[in-house]
């Protein structure tokens, strides 16, 4: 029950955060840009690359259950992917639609990735620990 009520604050605290901050910063114009940069979509071809580690997984799944046993039969593995889905565009727009633009401002694009991956590090530690995979 803890990881249920973990992981909607995980996911809501950067979105409900930067909505937050965008009004105080920015005001209703601030809120309302971050709302129209969130409906652009911009595709490209990069993003294909995005559909090779859920792919990889299912097919290592799929061998492991043919040559390994039954347990590994991948279950429910879609509702994950779209579970995946909306928690990553939840997250990405406080950690890419506030924190980086406000970072990269005043850093390079560079520096500013590398600590928002520090800092997004931290902020999954309690995932981590809470599925006892954490290295600590």
């Amino acid at each position: 029950m803890t990881g249920l009520m973990m992981f909607p604050v995980m996911l809501l605290g950067p979105c409900l955060t930067v909505m937050a901050l965008t009004r105080v910063v920015g005001g209703p114009i601030g809120l309302n840009e971050l709302f129209m940069q969130m409906r652009r979509i911009r595709l490209g071809g990069w993003y294909s690359g995005l559909l090779i580690p859920p792919s990889l997984i299912l097919l290592v799944l799929l061998f492991m259950k043919t040559y390994v046993s039954e347990a590994y039969t991948p279950n429910r593995f879609f509702v994950g992917i779209v579970f995946g889905l909306i928690a990553g565009f939840l997250e990405e727009i406080g950690w890419m639609g506030f924190a980086f633009r406000a970072l990269s401002a005043q850093r390079s694009e560079l520096s500013a990735a590398v600590l928002i991956g520090v800092l997004r590090g931290f902020w999954h530690l309690p995932v981590i620990d809470f599925l006892g995979t954490a290295l600590f």
